[in-house]
Parts: C-alpha cells; structure tokens; sequence
C-alpha cells in the first residue's frame, strides 16, 4: 500500500537472484485503492557497480537504463461497489534481473480517501531449464522516484 496522498507514479522494483526470462507476471489489486495504469519496465544486464560492491544502493539501481516493456489498465472496480479484487495476468517473453513497475495515479472513489494505490500480490512466473512455468524468488524494493528509502528485501 503507497502512503496517503503520495506522490505518482509510485515505483517497485524487483530483483532476481539471476537473468530469468519472465514468461508471466500476476498483479492482484486491492479493492478500492486501485492504480489507473501500471507500466513495467525491465532490465537485463548485470551492473558493473552491482558486481563490484554489495551494498549497491536504491540510486545506482534506479539510475539503470530500464528498457519499457509496455503498460496495462486495472478496472476501476466501480460495478461490483468495490467488493472484490482483481487478478490481471500479463504474458511476456521478457529477460530481466530487474523488473520496474510503476503504478499510476489511483481511480478516485468514496472509500480511497487518501488516494493511495495498492497491490495484495505480485507473482512472476519464469521459465527455468526443461521444467515448466515456476515462481521464483525476488527482492522487494519500495520506492518513489523522488525519494530515497530503505531497502526492504524478502
């Protein structure tokens, strides 16, 4: 969940514990604090400041050249009275150490009070060796654009 009254687009960025090619990604959306557009971006390469220190820091990894995959819409949930979430599965065939996700400025509503936008999940989904589809781990990195914080890793 972003903060109350926070500023867009609100940024995430995922890391990869190697270069996977993403074949699936699953966003499950709140109810009602819903982002109106989530753009992802991915970056494939190894950093050479990643390699050489281990405290690579949310900057350097921000400063990255992120190569735009594309954009999607969440329903703004209005037609159930914001009962239930949505689950969007977007395909790719994408490679990626770092996954960027920007989410959008949120659909206005009477419960959202504080515009803020949020997701319950996020699932992606790679394709490793001869087996089948397979959720991998990530690092979680909460941050906006504008601001530096703390690295939360998962």
């Amino acid at each position: 969940m972003s903060s109350r009254n926070c500023p867009y687009p609100q940024i995430i960025i995922l890391q990869f514990s190697r270069v996977i090619t993403i074949r699936q990604i699953q966003f499950l959306s709140h109810q009602y604090n819903i982002s109106s557009k989530i753009e992802l971006y991915s970056y494939s390469s190894i950093p050479e400041e990643y390699l050489n220190n281990n405290e690579t820091g949310i900057t350097e990894i921000l400063n990255l050249k992120f190569n735009k995959i594309g954009f999607f819409t969440m329903d703004s949930n209005e037609s159930t009275g914001y009962a239930t979430k949505e689950l969007k599965s977007v395909f790719l065939n994408v490679p990626s150490l770092f996954l960027k996700i920007a989410l959008y400025k949120n659909y206005e509503n009477q419960l959202n009070k504080y515009n803020q936008v949020g997701l319950y999940s996020i699932n992606c989904f790679s394709e490793t060796g001869s087996s089948s589809n397979q959720i991998i781990d990530y690092g979680y990195y909460g941050i906006h654009q504008k601001e530096e914080k703390q690295i939360r890793k998962y």
